[in-house]
């Protein structure tokens, strides 16, 4: 994880996750393999507005990678939301949509590492529902009780230490 404040109303998180990938295919007339970089990048970005209103701008994106026989192309999605907090305790108000940039196409290729007993190459797309029209959700969150522990049970322990002293 990698925090940034970079100023006292912007703050962004970027994650990398990846690594060297091996694998062999044993089931085809040709035994084929492949080693390779995989990797996700996730980020946020959050803006504090004024009003007690605040911005955030995330999203993620999954490197070209294999499964078997299948190359996916890589793919990502952005999504925003505004959360706007409100008064005396009452919870908070939160708009957001997802792939905003309809960009949610996973697009994979068969027979890209290896040749099967058929000569198959094939190539699939599949769009998620939010490369159509973004998804959008309008949701209501608040916090019942102080946070704090009403009283303090320690149990049979906390009865074991007072006989100790």
């Amino acid at each position: 994880d990698l925090p940034f404040k970079v100023a006292p109303w912007w703050e962004m998180s970027y994650d990398l996750i990846g690594g060297w990938r091996r694998f062999r295919i044993d089931y085809l007339p040709v035994p084929a393999g492949k080693t390779y970089f995989g990797f996700t990048l996730n980020f946020r970005e959050t803006f504090k507005l004024p009003a007690a209103f605040t911005a955030e701008l995330s999203g993620f994106y999954n490197g070209p990678d294999y499964y078997g026989p299948f190359r996916n192309e890589g793919y990502g999605s952005m999504n925003v939301g505004v959360k706007k907090q409100l008064r005396g305790n009452r919870g908070s108000l939160q708009f957001s949509a997802t792939d905003v940039l309809e960009s949610m196409n996973v697009v994979s290729k068969v027979g890209m590492v290896g040749v099967d007993a058929f000569y198959s190459r094939s190539y699939m797309s599949w769009n998620a529902e939010s490369r159509r029209f973004p998804l959008l959700k309008l949701t209501y969150s608040r916090s019942f009780g102080s946070g704090q522990r009403m009283h303090n049970d320690e149990g049979g322990s906390g009865e074991e230490r007072e006989r100790i002293k």
